[in-house]
C-alpha cells in the first residue's frame, strides 16, 4: 500500500460531505441514508474507474479541468465560510473568516507534491484519532431503534441519495489523476473512505434520530455537542470538529496546486484566486438562493462536468 496515496484518497473523498452530503442524504432518505451510502459506494467505484480510465495529457482539456477545479474551489470556500461563521465567528466579516485559511493553503500549495503527500499522511493519523474519540464518546447516545426500520422511503429517493453520495465522494478524486494511482489500489482506498462515511452516517442517525438530523445544516457538528468525557469534560465539539478543517485545508491546497499547474503564472494565479474568493464571499455566500441552488444541484453539476471531461478524453485516446 502506498501510504501517501492512501491518505490523499481519504482526504479527497471527505471535504464535500460537511454541510452538503449528509444534509442531503438525511433530507432525501432519512434512516435509509445508510442504504444510500452502501449503494453510493458501488456507484462511486464506477466513477473512480471512469476517472482512472481518462487518458489525457497535461496539455489537453485544460479549460474543462480548470472549470472543474474552480467550481470545487468555490464550493470549498462556501462550505468553510458557512461552517466557521455558523458556529465560531458569527459576527466576523466573511472575508476575514476566509482570508487566513486561503493564505495558509496557498502557502502550502507551493510546496513540492512530495512534501504535501507526507503532510497528508501525518494528518491522516490526527484525523482518524479524532474520529475514533468522537465515535467512542457517542456510544452512550447511540440507539439502534433510531435507525430502524430501513427501506421506509421511496426507492427513487434512496437512488438519488446514492448518486449524491457517489458524486460528492468520488468526483474530487479527479485531482489525483496526475498521481497515476493503480486502479485496484485507488478503489481499495476509496472503499475505506466510504466505510468511514457510512459509520459517520450511522452514528449521526443513531444518536440524533432521522427527524432531528434533518433539521440541522451541519448534523455532524450537532451530534458532537452531546459528547462528554468522564461525565465532566464538556463543550469539546470545537476541538473535535477540527477534523473537517483538516479536510478542507487539504482540499483547497491541492485545488490551488492543480490550478497553478494549469495557469503556470503567479501573475495570473494570485489575481484569479483573489477573484474567486471575492466572488464566492459576496456573490455566492451572501445570497441564500444561490447557496441553496449549489447545495441541491452540486452533485449533478459535478457529475456533468466529470462526464464531459471523461468522454472528451476517451474520444481523444
Amino acid at each position: 500500500m502506498n501510504k501517501e496515496h492512501f491518505s490523499l484518497v481519504y482526504f479527497l473523498s471527505r471535504p464535500l460531505f460537511l454541510g452538503i452530503a449528509f444534509s442531503l442524504l438525511f433530507n432525501q432518505s432519512g434512516s435509509d441514508a445508510i442504504i444510500a451510502c452502501l449503494l453510493g459506494t458501488l456507484l462511486g467505484i464506477g466513477l473512480i474507474w471512469f476517472i482512472n480510465k481518462m487518458n489525457f495529457s497535461k496539455d489537453n482539456f485544460k479549460i474543462i479541468q480548470l472549470i472543474i477545479y474552480i467550481y470545487l474551489l468555490v464550493l470549498s470556500i462556501m462550505v468553510l465560510e458557512a461552517f466557521i461563521s455558523s458556529f465560531f465567528l458569527t459576527t466576523t466579516p466573511k472575508l476575514l473568516i476566509i482570508a487566513p485559511s486561503i493564505i495558509l493553503c496557498l502557502y502550502a500549495s507551493f510546496k513540492k507534491m512530495k512534501t504535501i503527500k507526507r503532510t497528508t499522511f501525518l494528518l491522516f493519523f490526527l484525523s482518524i484519532t479524532i474520529f475514533s474519540i468522537a465515535a467512542l464518546s457517542l456510544g452512550n447516545f447511540f440507539t439502534i431503534s433510531n435507525i430502524t426500520p430501513l427501506f421506509t422511503h421511496k426507492t427513487t429517493n434512496i437512488l438519488k441519495s446514492a448518486v449524491v453520495f457517489a458524486s460528492l465522494s468520488a468526483c474530487p478524486n479527479i485531482l489525483l489523476k496526475e498521481e497515476n494511482i493503480k486502479l485496484s489500489k485507488h478503489i481499495g482506498y476509496y472503499i475505506f473512505s466510504c466505510i468511514i462515511h457510512t459509520l459517520v452516517c450511522t452514528i449521526i442517525l443513531g444518536s440524533l434520530t432521522p427527524n432531528v438530523a434533518q433539521i440541522y445544516s451541519f448534523p455532524e457538528y450537532m451530534v458532537l455537542k452531546r459528547i462528554k468525557i468522564f461525565t465532566f469534560i464538556e463543550n469539546i465539539e470545537n476541538i473535535l470538529s477540527s477534523i473537517w478543517y483538516i479536510d478542507i485545508f487539504v482540499f483547497i491546497t491541492l485545488l490551488s496546486k492543480r490550478i497553478y499547474n494549469i495557469i503556470k503564472s503567479k501573475l495570473l494565479f494570485f489575481p484569479i484566486v483573489i477573484a474567486i474568493v471575492i466572488f464566492t464571499t459576496y456573490f455566492i455566500v451572501d445570497d441564500y438562493y444561490r447557496v441553496i441552488f449549489l447545495y441541491h444541484y452540486t452533485p449533478y453539476i459535478l457529475l456533468g462536468l466529470i462526464t464531459l471531461l471523461g468522454t472528451s478524453a476517451l474520444k481523444k485516446s
